[in-house]
């Protein structure tokens, strides 16, 4: 599956480092991290179903992949309540959790709330995006790729040091917890987001000078008096142990307008 769609993540950071289903693409991440999602027109008294995974799910567990007409793809990796998400040609791995809705539906949203998929019951995929909030139609790919996991690079700090400082025009310095290879290449990815999300967003980026990466009990973000953007993430957690780049984003912007 060739790369197709462009999100506002430049790609050169790369190289330094569910037929008849119905579906929209993500567009750019700064842009569709403040979109609002789509809402959902429900009778006050329609019943609300939970999800549907112990007894009858409508996807089973396992990797499946669709292409638009316009020969478009993405992946989706299901693991019980969590799904992630990729586009090709993107780095970006969304991890995706399961809101009930009304119908059986299902709907999966981000760490900001973000609607990106909606599961029906007759077995249906609506993924949503600000440019198509109608959806698109797609056909499932019989062999999909594996949604691959970030790898090790042991030049991380110095290779985006270089990239951001290039990139925002000013000096931005990085530094990532010192760990086994294994759980660091979880915050690497978090530091690759972090860092892909300053480039998108330069004027909230102006007064950044360092951006750091640790260990925490949960997925957080924080900035100090003297610009540093501390990134916290829980390696066991896996790709839901980082904050998204739309939490990265919407967190710069409420920080510069407070």
């Amino acid at each position: 599956m060739k790369p197709v769609l462009a999100y506002s993540f430049s790609k050169a950071l790369t190289t330094a480092l569910l037929g008849g289903l119905i579906v929209s693409l993500p567009v750019s991440a700064q842009s569709s991290a403040l979109a609002p999602a789509p809402q959902e027109q429900t009778d006050a008294s329609e019943p609300v179903f939970g999800p549907l995974f112990a007894a009858n799910p409508i996807f089973q567990d396992g990797l499946t992949a669709f292409q638009t007409l316009d020969g478009r793809s993405f992946r989706l990796e299901r693991r019980g309540n969590l799904t992630l998400f990729q586009q090709d040609g993107q780095t970006e791995v969304w991890a995706l959790e399961t809101v009930p809705g009304p119908r059986g539906d299902e709907f999966l949203k981000n760490d900001v709330g973000r609607l990106f998929v909606r599961l029906t019951d007759l077995g249906g995929v609506i993924l949503y995006s600000a440019s198509h909030p109608q959806g698109m139609p797609v056909d499932p790919i019989a062999e999909p790729e594996a949604i691959d996991r970030p790898r090790f690079n042991a030049d991380m700090s110095n290779s985006l040091t270089l990239y951001l400082s290039l990139r925002t025009g000013h000096p931005i310095s990085v530094s990532i917890e010192d760990l086994d290879h294994h759980t660091a290449r979880w915050l690497q990815d978090a530091a690759r987001i972090a860092g892909e999300s300053l480039v998108g967003n330069p004027d909230e980026a102006a007064d950044i000078h360092r951006l750091e990466v640790r260990t925490g009990s949960v997925p957080e973000l924080d900035l100090s008096d003297e610009g540093t953007l501390i990134v916290y993430v829980n390696p066991d957690d896996r790709f839901e142990g980082r904050p998204s780049s739309d939490r990265v984003t919407i967190f710069l912007k409420n920080r510069m307008a407070s």
